[in-house]
């Protein structure tokens, strides 16, 4: 059965899971270490700019695991999955107990520097 928390987090109860999805900007207020993904020099030289959007699991240490790329520039994808793959979050509680979580992460990429 799936049940709303709050307005940006859903919890998806399974018998063998204890997984819930939170959306994008609750998983930002959690992260405790956040790597600049590197530039592509290729993608800078020829202009090419946009957001890459990663699925990923946050797990109850708190490293992420399982990234897929949900959508973004090609050239762009490997640096925002070497980024994110650093980064660090706060586990996040559900009943005082760290639960591992599903969001989306968005790196965003332009000419002048890179957005996260």
């Amino acid at each position: 059965p799936r049940s709303t928390l709050f307005p940006y987090t859903t919890l998806f109860r399974s018998p063998t899971s204890k997984r819930i999805s939170i959306a994008s900007d609750i998983a930002q207020g959690i992260i405790v270490k956040r790597v600049p993904p590197i530039y592509p020099h290729e993608a800078r030289a020829a202009h090419i700019w946009g957001t890459v959007v990663l699925e990923a699991i946050i797990g109850t240490d708190g490293h992420t695991s399982d990234l897929k790329v949900k959508s973004g520039p090609e050239v762009l994808r490997q640096a925002a999955i070497d980024a994110v793959k650093q980064w660090e979050y706060r586990p996040y509680l559900l009943n005082h107990v760290p639960v591992e979580v599903s969001t989306t992460i968005n790196v965003l990429f332009n000419s002048q520097q890179v957005v996260l």
